[in-house]
């Protein structure tokens, strides 16, 4: 399976986050858009919610083969042990994903430039 995730903030909506997943032929599988009514989100928290609860549907489907797009650089080194995570509120999140990532068993978190995102998931 394929999954294309964006999280963000907006300073009037809060932050908010859509994951499109896709087979792996390419064909729509399923889009999910999430709010999250939290006015102190940053975008990089509402990369990792967004990031969090597409593996949550992942694996209540019980897809085992994952490719993964994100836009955040940060996020997608930070998850694959290039860069520490200092935060403590992001590093709760990396801890949650990191034990779903190990009930599956081909994984791969690439980080891609915006505009796919935007294509793919609408912001």
């Amino acid at each position: 399976m394929i999954i294309f995730s964006d999280g963000g903030f907006g300073p009037k909506t809060g932050g908010y986050g859509s994951f499109k997943v896709e087979n792996d032929d390419g064909t729509d599988y399923a889009l999910i858009r999430l709010v999250y009514d939290d006015f102190i989100c940053t975008n990089n928290r509402a990369e990792y919610q967004t990031l969090l609860e597409a593996l949550q549907y992942c694996q209540h489907k019980g897809f085992k083969d994952i490719h993964i797009f994100i836009d955040s650089q940060l996020v997608a080194r930070q998850l694959s042990h290039k860069y520490k995570i200092r935060n403590k509120q992001l590093a709760v999140f990396a801890e949650k994903i990191w034990l779903i990532i190990d009930t599956i068993d081909n994984i791969e978190i690439q980080h891609v430039p915006r505009k796919v995102l935007v294509e793919k998931v609408g912001h």
